[in-house]
């Protein structure tokens, strides 16, 4: 599964291949958290991964809008 949800990842996160990676190695890691539910009869593996995959680079696109700019005082000589 890691290659295709590398390759997700990577059209999610156009220009940023580290961020990619880090997402599919979370995901990875929160499967293996929860391999007595993935395990389970009736969990589709991979739909699950690819859901995780989305979510955290949602989340990770709301908190880089969130943060704020910090100028510094050699930021306002560049000011008109």
């Amino acid at each position: 599964h890691r290659e295709h949800l590398l390759r997700f990842t990577r059209r999610l996160l156009p220009g940023d291949p580290h961020r990619a990676e880090d997402v599919v190695q979370e995901c990875m890691l929160r499967a293996w958290r929860h391999r007595e539910q993935l395990s389970a009869d009736g969990v589709v593996v991979r739909s699950w991964l690819f859901t995780v995959a989305r979510n955290l680079i949602v989340d990770w696109i709301r908190r880089d809008r969130a943060r704020p700019v910090i100028f510094g005082d050699d930021d306002f000589d560049l000011l008109p």
